[in-house]
């Protein structure tokens, strides 16, 4: 099974090589400290060339109330943005409705929530270099140092197991 999803993966990222962060410039450009990528296959290999888990936030960044919340009480705190530069990469899959995506972010954005069954948003995704899932989350009401030792508990326990198999 891993396999199957580390060749669909791999067939992904050569098919989306030219994918990018810059969507001709239609993109609302973000306000936040965190480098967010919107590369899926850019992710894939940072994360692979840093070890770093990748942290995929499945958003609809100007409509999903949910989203704006786990955005503004968590993910763009002074105290997540600092672990997150450290511990993860950054990728944000939006799927937005009062702005244009160029076609080829759309096309990824799609497939990806089809891939990992998203059916909701906010719904984060940390994943291995593999696109392996190693935890999956939504908003929750805890504060951002919670938010980011339950997701950092869940990449120790996956490094662990990956070590004493």
């Amino acid at each position: 099974m891993i396999r199957v999803i580390f060749t669909v993966l791999a067939v992904f990222a050569l098919q989306c090589s030219g994918c990018g962060d810059n969507d001709s410039g239609s993109r609302v450009e973000r306000t936040s400290s965190h480098d967010w990528k919107t590369s899926f296959s850019e992710s894939v290999q940072l994360s692979a060339d840093s070890g770093k888990p990748i942290l995929a936030f499945f958003t609809g960044s100007n409509w999903c109330g949910w989203c704006k919340v786990l955005n503004s009480k968590i993910l763009e705190t002074p105290v997540f943005v600092e672990w997150a530069k450290e511990n993860v990469i950054m990728l944000e899959l939006d799927f937005p409705t009062d702005y244009e995506q160029s076609q080829e972010i759309k096309d990824q954005n799609q497939q990806l929530q089809k891939m990992y069954g998203i059916t909701g948003f906010p719904t984060i995704i940390v994943m291995d270099a593999n696109g392996k899932p190693i935890l999956q989350l939504g908003y929750e009401d805890v504060s951002p140092d919670v938010y980011a030792a339950k997701i950092e508990s869940a990449i120790k326990k996956s490094q662990t197991l990956l070590k004493t198999n």
